[in-house]
């Protein structure tokens, strides 16, 4: 949740692109290019809480983490470095934005990569992106 209950889902970025690309002319290009990617995506989105039902056991690495790290854990040293709980940082606010963003960024990336590269190959930018 990004704002008084609105948030970012990847599904919800996917459909406002489509429809931007329907708008635009290219739906079936649209489709056609990311095809492959939503298919990982939706897969991914399918699998979510899949390992929770196979009954396997997590396994428990902070032993590991202290014996390479001289006892101490990495995480929490970072914790009690940067966290407050008393105030917002600026980090705190960078934070969240990268991780609300790390779904809708590479699809928008992607997005404008593939309009520039129309251009590129076609010599004309009159073509829509």
């Amino acid at each position: 949740m990004l704002w008084r209950g609105i948030s970012i889902e990847p599904e919800w970025v996917v459909l406002a692109l489509l429809v931007i690309a329907i708008a635009l002319g290219r739906g079936k290009t649209f489709i056609a290019d990311w095809a492959p990617f939503l298919l990982l995506f939706f897969a991914y989105e399918a699998m979510r809480g899949f390992a929770a039902k196979t009954g396997f056991a997590p396994h428990d690495l902070s032993g590991l983490e202290r014996a390479v790290f001289g006892g101490t854990l990495p995480t929490l040293t970072l914790q009690h470095a940067f966290y407050r709980v008393e105030t917002v940082s600026p980090q705190d606010v960078v934070a969240m934005f990268f991780y609300f963003m790390h779904f809708p960024m590479p699809i928008l990336v992607g997005s404008s990569s593939g309009c520039a590269a129309a251009i590129t190959t076609t010599g004309s930018s009159r073509r829509s992106c």
